[in-house]
Formats: structure tokens, C-alpha cells, sequence
């Protein structure tokens, strides 16, 4: 399976709200050019079975709705709600829902029970991840665990080709999986490596 957070196409990287200026919107500069249909050429490719999930702002998941119009698989929007969103009030409804793409192709199962396959999660921002690991976008662990619990058995591989601070990877150390993650920001191979010899001892591939 795949499971990754890719850059998201961002028009504006400018806001205000009560905090005044939002200097960390400069951090997102270098991802916020979205990914093209290459990108997802390759990721049907890879997956022999269609068994993916996208994160994505809404503009995002329009594209990626687009794109697997006509690849003959199922298709479900999950969402993460923030209950304590950034203050950002430029005219806008609050950002403070984030989305993801399941696909799912013929064969692909989706493993758990009832109270695994709620569409929707309801968190607090994870600030203290954000300044812990110092990757602006990283998504809760708790959520990440919870797909690749849905959509693999041990044993099997999970590839997240942006793989950022590495929430994937610990997720699948933490469950049995096997990963394959590619990032191109060098600065965060090392933390990579720390939060995954955090998780336990032992040999780590």
C-alpha cells in the first residue's frame, strides 16, 4: 500500500489573524507546488492493486479525484478536524480541516471492524510534534497507524515516497510492516533515523 502526505498546491502562502503576520507560512515555500499526474502514474504502477492513501488541501483532492476518474477503483474522503485551528481570519472560512484520498482497487481489502472505518478524525493540532521534530505539516501518528492497520497485514510493505519526519515509517515499525520511504530533504534523515530507534530495539530495514 501506499500511504503519503505529498506537497499540496497552495496559491497563497500569506495570512493574518490574531497573532498578526504568519511567518511560518515561509517554511512551506519548497512543498507547495502540488504533484502532477507523473507522480500518480507511478504510484498505479508500483501498487499492482490500487491501495493508496493521499493527503491533500481541498484544491488537491479535486486533481486527485480528477485523475482516478476512469482507473476503475472506489474512492472515499477521509478527514481530519482540528478542534483548536490556527486563527487565520483573511476573509476565509477557518483551515482547520485536512483531507485524504483512500482508492481502493479490485482485491484490495480493508482490514478491521466497525470502529476502525470511521471516515473522519476530531484532534487537537499537533503542535508538540511540530516543534518536537520541526517538520511543519506532520500528521498524528494515532491517524497514520490507524490506515495502515485498515489497508496492510504484518509483514507487508508500505512505501511513502515523501516521507517528511518519518510518521509512516514509525508507524510501521510500531505495527510490524515493512516500509520503503524516500525524502529528498536531507535534514530530515536523522530524525528519521532517531524516531525509528526510538520506537525499539532491534534491526530496522
Amino acid at each position: 500500500m501506499i500511504v503519503t502526505d505529498p506537497p499540496y498546491s497552495i496559491d497563497h502562502l500569506t495570512g493574518k489573524g490574531l497573532f498578526g503576520d504568519r511567518t511560518y507560512f515561509s517554511e512551506l515555500i519548497p512543498i507547495s507546488k502540488g504533484i502532477s499526474e507523473k507522480e500518480l502514474d507511478e504510484f498505479m504502477r508500483i501498487c499492482k492493486i490500487p491501495n493508496m492513501y493521499l493527503w491533500g488541501n481541498w484544491k488537491q483532492i479535486l486533481f486527485y479525484l480528477d485523475y482516478f476518474r476512469e482507473k476503475n477503483v472506489s474512492t472515499n474522503l477521509l478527514s481530519w478536524h482540528k478542534s483548536n485551528p490556527v486563527p487565520v481570519c483573511s476573509n476565509k472560512y477557518l483551515t482547520d480541516t485536512e483531507y485524504c484520498l483512500y482508492i481502493r482497487g479490485k482485491g484490495a481489502k480493508l482490514y478491521g471492524g466497525y470502529a476502525d472505518h470511521k471516515s473522519y478524525w476530531i484532534t487537537p493540532l499537533n503542535t508538540a510534534d511540530k516543534k518536537k521534530f520541526g517538520h511543519p505539516t506532520i500528521k498524528p501518528l494515532e491517524i497514520i497507524s490507524q490506515m495502515v492497520k485498515n489497508s496492510s497485514l504484518e509483514g507487508q510493505i508500505v512505501f511513502d515516497p515523501y516521507l517528511g519526519s518519518g510518521t509512516t515509517a514509525v508507524a510501521c515499525k510500531m505495527l510490524n510492516r515493512n516500509c520503503i520511504g524516500c525524502e529528498i530533504e536531507e535534514k530530515y534523515i536523522s530524525l528519521i533515523n532517531n524516531r525509528l530507534n526510538a520506537v525499539n530495539e532491534g534491526k530496522w530495514f
